[in-house]
This record gives structure tokens, sequence and C-alpha cells, in this order.
């Protein structure tokens, strides 16, 4: 198990500010673009807990001669982040404690499901019931049961309990049902998936009731030399701050995305400009207060615009970053930030290759300083894979493209260190 980072985990609750004491307009600001991406940032937290928790449970039966293991404590060497140690206690909970880092607990009510192969199997045929505790940040209780059927793996969740979300303490009940199929053959991969979400979140004076769905589907088709993307997402997600309601009609975006034969798998042009859509109203006290949209015109061949909520001031309001990010964000960034970033690698999932995004700030008065920069892949063991960047950097915006084809398809993990700071994301690659 690579993850020495919570964030890593569960990265869309714990970042970001939605504060509702601010300003009612910065506050609308920062609601309308949550209310567009929260549902799906919720189904990455259960789809990640789950991934975590069967991990959890094979790491441990593995110091127990195979025998299944709920409880426990697995601690990672602060020496070698790929060595772990086993305890017996205690014997109500199984306990992960990552070196120098979070301490999250699992309490199990039922665990069933495809243990005769890797966690990775179980994953996609089980049916499971736990509880899992990070330091306040997170106390859900996520039931979840994915079903094999021919081809198809049928999801169904609920995930009920707190979690620390943009600010507040957040009350969550929500259920979650999708669907994956995957097609892979010689010279080609196709990859589809859907998922609807809803259920409520509040906190305070905020309220959101997610009513979302998405899907995309993923062609590499080396044989004719085509690799596209094609994404949906719909929404009717409403909510209420500080006593101002706030609904999604008919809101529903659709793009594609392909790449160039030098560049397979980056999906980071415009294809099918008859595909690109994005319509419907965003109303306030039952009254049309925004329109969504595109940012610009969407032109075949270019970066393509961003999905963006046109208020009737002219006020173009970020919802969602098309290409560049899988992301949603509440405006756009600066070039050069105040600390350094990671972005969200693209695509995510990717054949064979993807780009990394980083930036590093300027020192004071804007003067060029100079970093130790790395930028390292991990495996789920933790075992380094890549090495992408290790060598000293000045303030400025990189891009670093990565060819994962002699790697197995899975779960990877990228890790970037600029002085004192830290950030891992996870990224999936397919062949």
């Amino acid at each position: 198990m690579g993850r020495s980072i919570a964030s890593l985990i569960f990265i869309f609750l714990i970042s970001g500010a939605w504060h509702v004491s601010a300003a009612q307009t910065d506050a609308e600001r920062k609601l309308c673009a949550q209310m567009f991406g929260y549902p799906a940032d919720a189904t990455e937290l259960a789809s990640e807990a789950v991934s975590l928790v069967a991990e959890a449970v094979w790491e441990a039966s593995g110091f127990n001669g195979g025998t299944p293991t709920f409880s426990g404590t697995l601690r990672q060497s602060a020496q070698n982040l790929n060595q772990w140690s086993y305890s017996a206690s205690p014997t109500g909970k199984l306990v992960l404690v990552f070196a120098g880092g979070p301490t999250i607990e699992f309490t199990f009510t039922t665990f069933n499901g495809y243990t005769s192969g890797t966690w990775e199997d179980f994953v996609y045929s089980h049916r499971i019931d736990f509880t899992c505790n990070y330091l306040g940040r997170f106390n859900f209780r996520i039931q979840s049961q994915a079903t094999p059927v021919a081809d198809t793996i049928r999801i169904s969740r609920t995930i009920t309990g707190t979690c620390a979300y943009y600010g507040e303490q957040m009350t969550t009940t929500l259920t979650h049902t999708g669907k994956l199929y995957y097609d892979v053959g010689s010279g080609y991969a196709f990859y589809w998936h859907w998922d609807q979400l809803r259920g409520t979140a509040y906190a305070g004076a905020g309220t959101i009731t997610g009513d979302e769905g998405t899907y995309f589907h993923i062609g590499q088709n080396s044989n004719v030399g085509t690799h596209v993307r094609n994404d949906q997402r719909w929404n009717s997600t409403s909510a209420v701050l500080n006593g101002v309601s706030y609904k999604y009609v008919n809101a529903q975006a659709s793009w594609a995305r392909g790449s160039v034969l030098s560049d397979p798998g980056a999906f980071n042009a415009v294809i099918d400009v008859n595909y690109w859509l994005a319509q419907g109203q965003m109303l306030r006290n039952g009254a049309v207060w925004g329109t969504l949209k595109f940012s610009s015109q969407v032109v075949a061949g270019s970066k393509g615009p961003d999905i963006v909520l046109n208020l009737p001031s002219g006020e173009n309001i970020l919802v969602y970053k098309v290409i560049g990010s899988t992301a949603t964000n509440i405006q756009d960034k600066p070039a050069l930030p105040a600390r350094p970033e990671l972005m969200q690698n693209y695509p995510n999932p990717f054949n064979p290759t993807t780009n990394f995004e980083f930036r590093l700030p300027a020192g004071q008065a804007g003067i060029a300083n100079f970093e130790l920069v790395t930028l390292k892949v991990f495996d789920v063991l933790g075992r380094k894979v890549a090495m992408l960047v290790n060598d000293m950097r000045q303030a400025g915006a990189y891009t670093i493209r990565w060819d994962g084809s002699l790697l197995p398809s899975g779960v990877y993990f990228y890790q970037l260190r600029a002085g004192d700071f830290v950030d891992t994301k996870k990224l999936i690659l397919l062949h």
C-alpha cells in the first residue's frame, strides 16, 4: 500500500473553501460550481474508500497466512514506504497508520465477495458494509455492492455520516449507482462508465440536494489510429444558502476530445464539434439567474473551452474545466500561484501516455527562486516505477509527459515534492 497522504484518497473532500459566512455573491459563485461537481466528487470518495479498504484487508491477511483479517493495526515504515508491519490489536477494527501521515480506521459489518483473487478483483465483485473514520475529517458508513454481469460491473452504494467539506462539517446521505464495461482486444481498448448520485449534504446555512449523472467513453484503437474520449454530464442539483434557493434546470453538457497519432491517449484537442453541448439554467429563488454555456467558441483541433454559468450581468462563473483538468474549479488559477500546485493528470484514465502539470511560485517581489523538485510515480504497493523530475526548477508552469506502456493496467499514484510541499494524486492506466 503506497498511499502516504490521506488527501490522495479523499482529495475532493479536503480542499477548496466554501464558507457560508462569506459575502453572498462570493458564496454564490462557489456554490454554483459545487452544485455542478459535488455529486461526482462524492462518487470518487466512495470508490476510493472501497478500494482502500479492500487493499487494507488483503495486506493484513497476508500477515496471517492468507486468513481474512479485519482487525489489528497495519503500520507503514518511515524508512521504507514499501514496508508494512502488523499487530493483532485492536480486535474490533482495522487501523492503518501511515508514516508521518494519517491514521484511518475501518470497522466491518459485512465483507463478502470474490476473495480468491487480488484485492482489485474483489473491488469489482463484493458486498460490504463498513465505517471509515479519519481524524474527524470524515466518519462514513459505506454500504457497497459490485456485481459482475457478463462484461458489465454494476455498482450500488450508500454513504452516510459526516465529512469536513470545503470548510464545513457536512452531514451527508448519498446513494450512488453505476455500471462500467470493458472491451479489450488486440490493438484496441474501449471503456464505458455511467454514474448516478442522489442525496443531501448540509452544514450551517447551506444544504445541497444532489441529483447528477455522468458518463464517459474511452476508445483507443491503434488498428485505425483513433484515440478519443466522449463525456456527458446532466444535473438537477438544488441548494439553499442563507435562505436563498438555487437549482440547476435541464443542465447538461457533453464534449468530445481526441489525440493526434503522435500523441496517443492525451485527449487534449476538440473533435466532433457537433457533439459539444452546454445548456440549461440556474434558478435563484425560482427566477432564471444564469445559463450554462461554454466559455468560448468550440473550434476543432483547439484545446477547447470550459463550462461556465453566464449571469445577466455578463459575468461568467467557471463551473467545470473540460480539458486539462478533471477537477471542478471555482475560478481560473493565476499563472504563478502563492504556493506549489500539482494538477490532476490528463487524460485519466489513460493509455499509454498522460500529462502531469505543476506550478512553482515566485519568490519575494516576483524574483524567481529555485527549488529541488521531484515528481515520481508509484504502484499500489508503494514501489517507485518512474522518476520524472529530480532537479532544481525555478518558478514557472511545467508539463511533463509520461509513457506507461511498459507497465500493466491498474491504479498508480504520482507525487510532487518541492521544498516542504508534498502532494499525491491517483491515476489509472488502461491498456
